[in-house]
């Protein structure tokens, strides 16, 4: 089977796309897509503890 012809290659190379696009308006900010997500999870009104935003963002179990 050639790697073309699997799902796994399909979603890789699809998600590969999106993170580019979003880098590259990311860029346009100084920034990068980890950043804006990082910025995404934290509350406005009430503000988010640093140890909170990582189990927010799915970095810890």
């Amino acid at each position: 089977m050639k790697r073309e012809e699997t799902i796994d290659y399909h979603i890789k190379t699809a998600w590969h796309a999106i993170a580019r696009m979003y880098n590259q308006q990311a860029m346009k900010y100084d920034g990068t897509m980890s950043i804006g997500y990082a910025l995404l999870n934290i509350s406005s009104e009430e503000g988010t503890a640093a140890m909170k935003i990582g189990p927010l963002m799915g970095l810890e179990p």
